[in-house]
């Protein structure tokens, strides 16, 4: 297999004694937050009904080390699944996976990801959190903080010691999706939100997704190159 397969396999089995650094929250401020706990659950661009074919570039970071990758998604919201082909740089496929709110599978793979144990569920649980699940929902306390406003739920897993928060810009828009316990950190940032033109109205995507998971020393940046409905 060629070098830049190489590195991706061992990036992904060796961890550095460094971490990457922590993504920041960068919100407007000039501005008043005010929606409704409704409109906020409703209204974000995960909570609709759409089908989306995404092609995004992808930069992994796990310790010090940096991979890029590219990728082809298909995002469909109204049954919650994602569809994601990693191609290598020669254009063949080095894997291909399916994902719901529950569960995932590699339909294929080379070999050497064959071999990588938890491969499939590492990848998984990471599409799950960009775009799946946790959701926010209208059980959730609501917090106004002047620019921002926050909802925080309880009982997404059986910890009692958990916070699941989600934040909200001025504009309504889903920046962050964090959770945060005894047993487990993460966060998913949302950024440089883009206005798409469909039949029932404007919906507004972001063109950079990052997943930061400390424990695991781990960082994952999604870039937005093109977006279609299907």
């Amino acid at each position: 297999m060629r070098r830049y397969l190489n590195i991706w396999i061992i990036s992904l089995l060796l961890l550095s004694s460094c971490a990457p650094a922590t993504p920041r929250l960068d919100l407007p401020s000039g501005c008043s937050a005010d929606t409704s706990k409704q409109k906020l659950v409703r209204n974000h661009w995960l909570n609709q009904g759409q089908i989306w074919r995404l092609r995004q570039s992808a930069l992994l970071e796990i310790g010090t080390r940096k991979t890029a990758l590219e990728g082809f998604v298909r995002l469909d919201l109204k049954q919650r699944e994602v569809r994601l082909v990693a191609l290598n740089e020669m254009g063949l496929v080095v894997f291909d996976l399916h994902v719901d709110a529950h569960s995932e599978e590699l339909m294929r793979a080379l070999p050497q990801i064959h071999e990588i144990e938890g491969f499939a569920t590492g990848v998984g649980n990471s599409l799950r959190r960009m775009f799946l699940a946790p959701r926010p929902r209208l059980g959730d306390n609501l917090e106004h903080r002047g620019h921002y406003q926050r909802l925080v739920q309880s009982g997404f897993t059986e910890n009692a010691d958990e916070e699941l928060e989600f934040i909200f810009d001025c504009a309504g828009n889903l920046r962050r999706t964090r959770l945060q316990s005894a047993a487990a950190k993460w966060q998913v940032l949302y950024a440089d939100y883009r206005a798409y033109a469909l039949e029932s109205g404007d919906v507004a995507i972001p063109a950079r997704i990052v997943l930061h998971n400390p424990e695991r020393r781990m960082k994952l940046t999604l870039t937005l190159n093109e977006i279609r409905q299907e």
